[in-house]
């Protein structure tokens, strides 16, 4: 198991950022495919959010319960963000993806890949249909789980801001 290092954000976060577990994150609740929500945190400046410790994702559940119970959702009362993960080729192995060069790059590469986060849901990931080449973050129970799904779905977004 490697150890995560990101540089903890001294200070407020700027305009529509909160922090979150030392990141900078904003949610955007207008629903886009991951190729739009990329683009669109890209605008602010971010990456969609890399989930890679156990402690941001228990964080980051509290923010998100707290702050956004009755939004974002897919069904019933099931909310669904996108993050910066994605599928490598033709396999079952998902990558953080980061396409803004970013302060924490060089302890990135400490960071849990989302294997070793193990935080799928169950029977997850399964490529149904083989277009489910991106990560989404769900909570059917009130603790977000990873699923595979297409990118071309519309889910909410959480941007993490380069710090």
């Amino acid at each position: 198991m490697r150890k995560i290092a990101f540089n903890l954000l001294v200070g407020p976060c700027p305009g529509n950022f909160t922090s979150v577990d030392g990141r900078c994150i904003y949610v955007i609740t207008q629903k886009a495919s991951w190729d739009d929500g990329e683009r669109t945190c890209g605008k602010h400046k971010a990456n969609l959010v890399l989930v890679d410790s156990y402690n941001f994702l228990h964080e980051l559940t509290v923010f998100l319960n707290t702050n956004y119970k009755a939004v974002c959702l897919i069904s019933g009362t099931v909310k669904s963000f996108w993050t910066a993960g994605k599928r490598n080729s033709n396999t079952n192995i998902f990558n953080w993806k980061i396409f803004r060069t970013a302060k924490f790059l060089d302890e990135f590469q400490k960071s849990k890949n989302v294997q070793e986060m193990n935080n799928w849901m169950s029977g997850e990931p399964n490529n149904q249909g083989g277009t489910e080449d991106c990560l989404q973050m769900q909570d059917p129970q009130g603790k977000y789980q990873f699923r595979d799904v297409s990118c071309k779905e519309l889910n909410c977004l959480i941007c993490q801001l380069d710090v």
